[in-house]
């Protein structure tokens, strides 16, 4: 762990390598199922860490416009627009910031 400028610790990256034994040590016990071997502990847990990683891993690479392969015909924003209608429901839509009318209401 280190401590940051504003004293909130953080583990490094660094430092968490991910390795089955590792993963064991730090999250064994969380797994809710009873009676599994080290070794099965050992592949449920390396499982999860390479789905998490490569979802870190496309979130952080996918630009905009980006397709997945070079030759795939679709990409992240085709996907986005299939699962987010067109026209969004007021109540679920942040409302926009507008400055004037805050600065009306302070006069």
């Amino acid at each position: 762990m280190t401590k940051t400028a504003d004293g909130i610790m953080k583990e490094s990256v660094e430092t968490f390598s991910g390795s089955p034994d590792a993963l064991v040590a730090r999250y064994g016990g969380d797994l809710e199922c009873e009676g599994l071997t080290h070794e099965q502990q050992a592949q449920i847990l390396t499982a999860l860490w390479q789905i998490m990683t490569a979802f870190v891993d496309l979130g952080f690479s996918v630009k905009a416009g980006d397709k997945f392969t070079p030759t795939a015909e679709i990409g992240m924003d085709d996907v986005l627009k299939s699962l987010i209608p067109e026209e969004t429901a007021p109540e679920t839509a942040a409302p926009k910031n507008n400055n004037s009318n805050e600065k009306e209401s302070q006069s």
